[in-house]
């Protein structure tokens, strides 16, 4: 691992491509643990790749942190990537991969600064440190940066900032704390922990995230599952309004139905009356008509007898190419607007002939043929300047009396004309959303699909992409089919977020800083026991070769034996004396080493000293070579805390040397003596022949005496008596 970790040192590039890969790939796992909508991940493994390379690798490797961000930003779909390249969304991006790259570098400083890094993590204070500056601290750049940024331009609400922020910050401590610390474990230069060690803090590390996934990803299953049933419901509700909403309008029709069904008589100001009623209780209702079919050859009559109702410019008009409106041109059969409410609708409109347009006539054609309300594709209003989309709903009538008497079906013939309603989509959804109690926490977007190869925006701007819900229903709308298609809004994720949520995050935090602390700690403990226990062992076998150094180098017999009288310990002089190698003398008895004979000797002193006794003698030996030896012998008791002899020391002096010059001193000494005693005689005789000499009458006298005291010294028998 050493080797290809020095050969990516070599390759800067190298470096800045692992370290993108490394952290768009931790990125895109972060991101799939989103709890709610639109909020960040709690656990965002991609922040302790970042803070763990740019310690390792120093700061040059920001740029890689900075690429990978890009990389994850652009991929992952974000909110604002529906916008396509705008400055608004070039201004997200940056945003978030120059906050992550500077969190990054300021949490590299932190550590470096304030914890003991590089040093060994083996106390609580070095491990809460790294915690506490490598992610704590150093986690506030990039929730602070990016959530301000999204407030300003208006991606962020007020409601939304602070647990947004919160999520944000807690994602990325979690992930600094679980992934930043054991790459430094492994990877640093000054880690104590060895291989075996190492892979053992890597498994645990590795159960504690798996855990901490599983845990996320267990509470955002259960989050997703909670939101979507709210999301159901706010849908639901929706889509009941709007079906309403287009019930109602469709009810405007039959009324109109109605009135001419019970009448044949229906005035100008009856129709006026009866749909300025209509347009009092809906909304978003532009005009409603009446529409009769005329024939080629009863467009005269027609035309005059709208005159004589006081219309005096009344004709059958259409407009030409360029949007004039002109007199009709001739075509079998007319559908010119006769009544349209309400009052203050474009006088315009009266006398203009559907059949004229395309689109209307295709979509008042299939009403006839069909005997349904039929409604046109989405149009805009001449007088709408904006781009709101109107519908046309074409409700034909029929005289239903005179189709009852033969097989009840209607008749082409008892056809009687066109109830006709101009809707703009926008305010009759809009109307039906008053009064809803969360408006705003659901996007509606509508389209006409009817035509699947290029369906019609009715109402709402596109949809951003959403990896959470999508809901999409359909509803048919006078022979249309309409797509309502919804997802949540920022404000989904306020209005359902729950109180416990926060409880979940500061748990999630508390719960893996700890589970690191114990792990760092354990490791680091047993890191340093290792390292005490090899500094002791190293003093340890320092002292044993200093002891032994002292013990095998001095001139007498060292041994210890145990109670069962058996060899624990010799010194090398003992192994010299005794003949036999060390390996062999230990754990074997006294008296095998030593012979019954002089064991039964020693057999006094040995019970003695196993009583408790100090015990000293002298004694005459013989060893390997037959030499005759005098020996000093101390036997000392090794005695425990309990107060029982466990074994005792023996220490073994050879006084052969001393004993021999006690013999030559001793004989010495009686020479001396000897020699004095017959010097003393000596000087006796002296003194004796003297005084014989002295008192000798004569010289014969003296000689004689002289030869007396010298026959007496020297033990002679002779003298003058023979």
């Amino acid at each position: 691992m050493e080797s290809i970790y020095g050969r990516i040192q070599q390759s800067y590039l190298t470096q800045l491509l692992l370290v993108a890969v490394a952290y768009s790939s931790m990125a895109y796992l972060g991101g799939a643990l989103a709890i709610q909508p639109e909020q960040a991940s709690p656990l965002f493994p991609a922040v302790g790749v970042a803070l763990a390379v740019v310690i390792l690798g120093g700061y040059r490797l920001v740029l890689g942190v900075f690429i990978g961000v890009l990389v994850f930003e652009i991929l992952w779909p974000q909110p604002w990537h529906f916008e396509g390249i705008t400055l608004r969304s070039v201004v997200f991006t940056l945003t978030v991969a120059v906050g992550a790259s500077l969190q990054a570098a300021l949490g590299a400083w932190l550590v470096k600064r304030f914890s003991a890094y590089p040093g060994p993590f083996e106390t609580a204070k070095d491990i809460g440190r790294v915690i506490l500056f490598g992610g704590l601290i150093g986690c506030l750049c990039s929730s602070t940066i990016v959530m301000a940024t999204f407030y300003l331009f208006g991606s962020a609400p007020i409601e939304n900032y602070a647990m947004g922020w919160f999520t944000w910050w807690i994602g990325d401590s979690v992930g600094a704390i679980l992934v930043a610390i054991p790459l430094l474990m492994f990877f640093g230069k000054n880690t104590n922990l060895e291989k075996r060690q190492k892979w053992g803090v890597g498994l645990c590390f590795s159960t504690l995230c798996i855990a901490m996934v599983l845990f996320y990803n267990g509470v955002g299953e259960s989050r997703q599952q909670e939101f979507y049933d709210n999301f159901e419901s706010e849908v639901a509700a929706r889509t009941v309004r709007i079906e309403q909403s287009i019930t109602a309008a469709l009810d405007m029709l039959h009324a109109v139905e109605g009135l001419f069904g019970a009448s044949d008589t229906v005035s100008r100001d009856n129709f006026r009356a009866f749909s300025a009623h209509m347009f009092a209780e809906m909304s978003g209702v532009q005009a409603v008509a009446w529409i009769p079919r005329i024939n080629q050859t009863e467009r005269a009559q027609y035309e005059e007898q709208v005159r004589q109702e006081g219309l005096l410019d009344f004709k059958i008009t259409e407009r030409n190419e360029k949007g004039d409106l002109v007199v009709a041109g001739e075509r079998q059969q007319y559908f010119p607007v006769h009544f349209v409410g309400p009052a203050d609708s474009t006088p315009k409109v009266v006398g203009f002939d559907l059949a004229s347009n395309k689109l209307r006539f295709t979509a008042l054609s299939k009403a006839l043929a069909t005997d349904k309300m039929v409604a046109t594709a989405p149009i805009t209003l001449v007088e709408d300047t904006g781009k709101q989309q109107s519908i046309l709903i074409f409700n034909p009538i029929f005289d239903r009396k005179a189709s009852a008497g033969a097989d009840e079906q209607v008749h082409p013939t008892d056809f009687k004309g066109f109830a006709l309603g101009v809707f703009r989509v926008e305010e009759m959804v809009d109307s039906a959303f008053v009064g809803l109690q969360h408006k705003h926490v659901v996007n509606v977007h509508i389209q006409d699909v009817t035509d699947t190869e290029s369906p019609t925006l009715l109402y709402g701007q596109p949809i951003p992409p959403s990896r959470w819900f999508n809901i999409t229903e359909t509803i048919e709308v006078g022979s249309r089919i309409w797509r309502l298609s919804y997802v949540p809004t920022k404000a989904f994720g306020a209005l359902y977020l729950k109180d416990n949520l926060w409880v979940l995050l500061v748990s999630g935090l508390l719960f893996s800083s700890l589970c690191v602390l114990l792990i760092l700690l354990v490791a680091g403990r047993g890191s340093l026991m290792q390292r005490l226990v090899d500094e002791t062992t190293q003093d340890l076998e320092e002292t044993r070769r200093y002891i032994n150094g002292i013990t095998d180098n001095a001139p007498v017999l060292l041994a210890y034996m145990g109670i069962d009288l058996r060899y624990r310990f010799v010194n090398s002089t003992y192994e010299k004396w005794i003949g036999v190698p060390k390996g062999d003398i230990i754990g074997r008895t006294l008296e095998e080493v030593i012979g019954t004979e002089t064991f039964k000797q020693a057999e006094p002193n040995i019970k003695a000293v196993l009583a408790g006794e100090i015990r000293s003698f002298d004694a005459k030996t013989s060893y390997n070579n037959g030499e005759d030896r005098h020996i000093h012998a101390t036997y000392t008791p090794d005695i425990a805390q309990n107060g029982k002899t466990r074994g005792f020391f023996i220490s073994v002096e050879d006084v052969t040397t001393l004993k021999q010059s006690q013999e030559i001193l001793l004989r010495a000494n009686e020479s001396l003596e000897e020699g004095v005693k017959k010097r003393t005689a000596s000087l006796e005789l002296i003194k004796n022949t003297t005084v014989g000499a002295n008192l000798a009458s004569n010289m014969l006298a003296a000689m004689m005496n002289a030869l007396d005291n010298i026959c007496t010294f020297m033990d002679w028998p002779l003298g003058h008596y023979y």
